[in-house]
């Protein structure tokens, strides 16, 4: 019971809920904090009042700033090698061991006599340079993906528990230790040579120093991360500070990098501490006052301009989860900074609402959801004017949603307007193109790109809330769908009616800036009801033959009026989409079936007579199409029974018609302003004109010329 009771909770009350729980979810999107009142940007002048500093606060380096400090860190940090004692005294005594071997083979294969006591220079030689090499140190370069940096200048040596930083150019690596030892040996020789004329490089060569340079300086990766990270951890956030009753900046002084530092920082700690203040709550209740606001806002536009929309849970929830969605995106990216804010492709949201209702509804949603999302990204104003002109660039550049190359070029028409005017915006703050930050091209590069998913999230979203695309009502409208067949088979008077009806509809809402597409295809299943008794319905009537003559006038209306409700449920039986339901329901709005009603009454003069027998169910036509499609029904109709097609005759039907209708408040509820009723009544006398042309004979034939 309960659970019954909690849906019929919703049901009744279900628009409401939806404004709540946008408005609560978009509250929690807010930051906690309050929001700094000034607005300012660099390179312009300070347009308020002196600013004094209310409070002692740090003067926060910039991200650019920390960014380069952690990269000179990255760069020049020092790495960690571990000494090893053990590897010369090791290769010592095995070189030590062979030296005497070899300078025997050298000495008995000399062609002469070798001077005493150069044997005994040259061994010891060897050792001194290997021995000084080992001393300053050979290292085991680390693999490419470790933390050593080549670029650092310095490193450190960790002997027993002691670490040493020592030149990077006073170690050895084991080529850089060859080289040198060969080279000192070169030298060492030519001196031999020119005091003795003994050549000892064939020596030299047979001892293959190579095999006994090998490193004893080894990289320890986890001393050198743990320190770099604990180096990149330590780095101070601030740089300075600001005491209370400080002058910040005077009015009119220009807003350069120092006093922009200090603006961002004095900024940054308000915020911060109003949201720990006794005033939060405060905060907190602007915040809400702002979101309640805007959600009025929308809701009275929708009342007064589309309150169709407001009897559509489907319609509402949607605007409101599409606000949401983008607001939820935007919190995730400015609270973790996963990717820029102009990467986000707010441009979709105008683009999904222009394909499902019109522009003038994707502008006024967009509007208020750029107003709230404004107060929860930096640099609102900026935010505001750049995502805005995306928006109405996108909504202008979209005409045709089914035509793939549309979507193509509206994101190319989005790119190049986030370029422009990013581009104005930063010389008009910075001065020089030089500042130009190229990153924030590529992002909206990726936004433009990321703009054709429109194309599959307008396909989800037409199957989730049952919503139309252009694409769709094209498929709709194509006569070989199976209802139109079935109904050009059982009612082809009424299909002949319904094709007569679509182009005059068309042509019509077209001139006065509605949806040719969506009018086009509730014209064409506008009558389906009519399949039901095709034969009263004068339209399909092939002989002379009038089955309404068998019936009283009560059972004639009953059958005529019979053809909306049967026309529901044949489209609910086939699946026709809501929005095309609309037009089965509302085509005749709450008129009466006037020629049996009038033939009822001059049958029973002093009868009582329910007017209800012969009226409609409705509702009333309650858009611009609807209406459209109420006055060509009717007009085409009655065309037909015009014994001339004069001018003048014709447009004396038209403004019946269209008089009759408006005296009868059938128009009342759509969003017909005069001028377009005045638009609708030319365009169809055109067309009829046109379509009853007048024919002449040929002589003799009998025949008519078009």
């Amino acid at each position: 019971m309960k659970k019954r009771f909690y849906i019929k909770f919703i049901e009744k009350h279900w628009l409401v809920i939806s404004f709540i729980a946008a408005g609560l979810l978009l509250f929690s999107f807010f930051p906690r904090g309050g929001k700094f009142k000034y607005e300012y940007q660099k390179g312009k002048p300070w347009l308020h009042e002196v600013l004094i500093a209310p409070f002692d606060f740090p003067i926060y380096k910039t991200d650019e700033d920390l960014a380069r400090e952690k990269d000179s860190i990255v760069r020049n940090f020092p790495a960690y090698f571990n000494y090893n004692p053990r590897i010369w005294p090791e290769k010592r005594e095995l070189l030590a061991k062979k030296l005497p071997t070899l300078w025997n083979d050298f000495a008995n294969n000399y062609p002469s006599q070798i001077p005493a006591g150069i044997r005994e220079k040259t061994e010891q030689k060897v050792l001194d340079l290997l021995e000084m090499v080992y001393q300053h140190g050979i290292l085991e370069l680390p693999d490419e993906n470790s933390a050593f940096s080549k670029e650092s200048p310095t490193l450190n040596i960790v002997k027993g528990n002691i670490a040493q930083e020592v030149d990077r150019s006073n170690v050895f690596t084991p080529k850089q230790a060859y080289e040198y030892i060969q080279h000192e040996l070169e030298n060492f020789n030519d001196e031999i040579v020119f005091s003795s004329g003994v050549n000892l490089m064939p020596y030299f060569q047979t001892l293959r120093l190579n095999q006994y340079l090998v490193p004893n300086l080894f990289y320890d990766a986890s001393t050198t991360e743990k320190t770099r990270q604990s180096a990149l951890d330590n780095i101070s956030l601030t740089e300075g500070m600001v005491m209370a009753g400080e002058r910040i900046i005077f009015t009119g002084d220009i807003v350069n990098n120092r006093s922009y530092k200090i603006l961002e920082s004095l900024k940054k700690e308000y915020e911060e501490r109003m949201g720990f203040s006794p005033s939060y709550l405060t905060v907190m209740l602007g915040q809400l006052i702002i979101v309640t606001f805007c959600l009025i806002l929308l809701y009275v536009y929708f009342r007064k301009n589309f309150p169709h929309l407001l009897y559509s849970p489907n319609a509402t929830v949607f605007i409101l989860l599409i606000i949401v969605l983008f607001a939820l995106i935007t919190f995730f990216m400015v609270r973790y900074r996963a990717v820029g804010l102009y990467m986000i492709p707010y441009a979709i949201m105008p683009i999904l609402l222009k394909t499902f209702f019109e522009a003038r509804i994707a502008l006024f949603v967009y509007l208020i959801a750029m107003m709230l999302i404004g107060f929860i990204v930096p640099n609102s104003f900026e935010f505001l004017f750049l995502h805005m002109t995306a928006g109405i660039v996108a909504i202008m550049s979209l005409s045709n949603v089914y035509r793939r190359n549309k979507m193509f070029l509206t994101s190319v028409w989005v790119i190049a307007a986030y370029f422009s005017v990013y581009t104005g915006i930063s010389l008009y703050q910075e001065g020089n193109v030089s500042n130009l930050n190229i990153d924030n091209l590529f992002y909206f590069a990726g936004n433009g790109l990321l703009i054709m998913s429109a194309l599959p999230l307008i396909y989800i979203f037409e199957r989730l809330f049952g919503f139309l695309s252009d694409a769709t009502l094209l498929e709709l409208s194509d006569t070989n769908q199976p209802l139109l067949r079935m109904l050009a088979e059982k009612a082809p008077g009424t299909f002949q009616h319904s094709l007569q009806v679509a182009n005059l509809a068309e042509e019509a809402v077209y001139r006065i800036g509605g949806n040719p597409l969506l009018v086009r295809a509730g014209a064409l299943y506008h009558d389906i009801g009519k399949m039901e008794n095709p034969a009263y319905f004068i339209e399909n009537l092939s002989d002379q033959s009038n089955p309404h003559e068998k019936l009283s006038f009560e059972e004639s209306a009953k059958i005529i009026i019979a053809h909306v409700e049967k026309g529901v449920e044949l489209a609910l039986k086939y699946h026709l989409p809501e929005a095309i339901i609309h037009f089965i329901r509302t085509h005749h709005g709450t008129t009466m079936a006037h020629y049996f009603y009038h033939a009822y009454i001059r049958m029973h003069p002093d009868a009582e007579i329910n007017p209800e027998k012969f009226t409609y169910p409705g509702p009333k036509p309650f858009s611009r199409e609807m209406a459209v499609i109420m006055l060509a029904d009717s007009i085409e109709a009655a065309s037909r029974s015009l014994k001339k097609y004069s001018e003048k005759d014709i447009h004396s039907l038209v403004d019946t018609i269209v008089d009759n209708l408006m005296k009868d408040k059938q128009l009342n509820d759509t969003n017909l302003t005069l001028k377009d009723i005045e638009t609708i009544r030319n365009t169809f006398k055109r067309r009829l004109m046109n379509i009853y042309h007048t024919r002449i004979e040929y002589p003799g034939v009998g025949i008519r010329a078009t």
